[in-house]
């Protein structure tokens, strides 16, 4: 068996116990019913598995259909209005809002 540094999504690859960890997150963020926002940061090195404990916590925030989960990778955009229009754009899409506006467009 060869093993790969990919993340993993399945509950039954989980050997590390990520999953009950990812899912307390997930059920802190569903039960939060304050109006003000907060943030939440999963911190790690390389290769510590931040990117499946992520997933976990997607597979069970989509389960509330009033949670929106939208993916955005900063990291793969070299300068801030190029990160900026396309975070509204993906933003935009993932809660069904159109940017029609020629200002918001050309920004």
């Amino acid at each position: 068996m060869v093993n790969t540094d990919q993340p993993i999504s399945k509950r039954e690859d989980d050997y590390f116990q990520r999953y009950p960890f990812a899912n307390r997150i997930a059920a802190v963020i569903q039960g939060h019913s304050n109006k003000e926002s907060f943030v939440v940061g999963i911190y790690g090195k390389w290769g510590e598995g931040k990117s499946s404990v992520l997933n976990f916590m997607k597979e069970e925030l989509d389960k509330d259909s009033d949670i929106v989960i939208i993916d955005f990778n900063p990291w793969l955009f070299s300068d801030e209005k190029q990160l900026l229009m396309s975070f509204f754009g993906v933003l935009a899409t993932g809660i069904n809002v159109s940017l029609d506006k020629k200002k918001e467009k050309n920004w």
